[in-house]
């Protein structure tokens, strides 16, 4: 396997990660040093990745969506593709109130109109969800 250049200037960039995130990615952390000493010399990862396999070499794409039917099965979700998880995690983001602006930018879009585009079809909801809340701060202020 080898590894493709970013698919755009953008695609580089930081990103807060939730704590939970975090946390896991600490976790693992943990578990790829592990790994990498019971390996020893046979550990190769000359790209420093995060996700290898227990002697450090990348991880094949089928074994990933094969891990993400597991995992998908166990919690009783429907199968989906890993492009399906951006997606669902930036329809949850604004449909959590999340400004259209953060999303773009946690996405990598390099204009906002591109996440637009792509999530108008939440507008409705958003809108219903923005008007609720101008409900609750109009009804705090008068009180």
């Amino acid at each position: 396997m080898t590894l493709a250049p970013l698919k755009t200037r953008n695609s580089r960039r930081a990103l807060t990660l939730p704590t939970i995130a975090v946390k896991a990615l600490k976790s693992h952390r943990k578990t790829q040093l592990a790994e990498r000493l019971r390996a020893g010399a046979e550990w190769k990862n000359p790209d420093d990745l995060v996700f290898t396999m227990p002697n450090g070499r990348a991880v094949h794409p089928s074994h990933l969506r094969d891990g993400l039917a597991l995992l998908l099965t166990a919690a009783g979700l429907p199968q989906v593709r890993y492009d399906a998880l951006r997606h669902t995690a930036a329809t949850l983001l604004l449909l959590d109130g999340a400004p259209l602006f953060a999303v773009s930018r946690v996405l990598g879009h390099s204009e906002i109109s591109t996440t637009s585009d792509i999530y108008g079809h939440l507008l409705p909801e958003m809108t219903a969800g923005a008007a609720a809340r101008m409900d609750t701060l109009l009804r705090a202020k008068k009180a």
